[in-house]
């Protein structure tokens, strides 16, 4: 995911993404101990999109209650 697609999205769509997100990387790391995943690189892409998704939505709420 990049991050221009994420800037491009209000907070509580991001907030939607990073729930998706969450869930995705707990299946993966569910999966990872239960059985051989096929590509257990993703989880690494997961988490930093997840960071991503953090980054993006605290520069947003920041953004937003500065301008108050």
């Amino acid at each position: 995911m990049k991050a221009a697609d994420l800037h491009k999205k209000e907070i509580d769509e991001l907030k939607n993404t990073l729930h998706t997100l969450e869930e995705e990387l707990f299946t993966m790391k569910f999966k990872r101990r239960t059985q051989n995943l096929a590509n257990p690189l993703k989880i690494r892409i997961i988490r930093r999109d997840i960071a991503r998704t953090l980054t993006i939505i605290h520069e947003k709420e920041t953004r937003r209650n500065s301008s108050k």
